[in-house]
């Protein structure tokens, strides 16, 4: 899907093959990016409600 995506519709273009430790790294990051600034919110969130409440 991926790799569809990256090389469009245009034949004009190489053909891009992505391989799966690629694909994988361009999953995984934003995924794990979104979980750790979602958890440190929470965290702070916390922390605030537990020291000034």
């Amino acid at each position: 899907m991926l790799e569809h995506l990256a090389q469009g519709n245009d034949a004009s273009r190489p053909h891009i093959e992505m391989g799966f430790a690629v694909s994988t790294v361009f999953g995984l990051v934003p995924f794990l990016a979104g979980c750790a600034v979602i958890g440190l919110i929470s965290l702070v969130l916390k922390f605030y409600q537990r020291h000034h409440f």
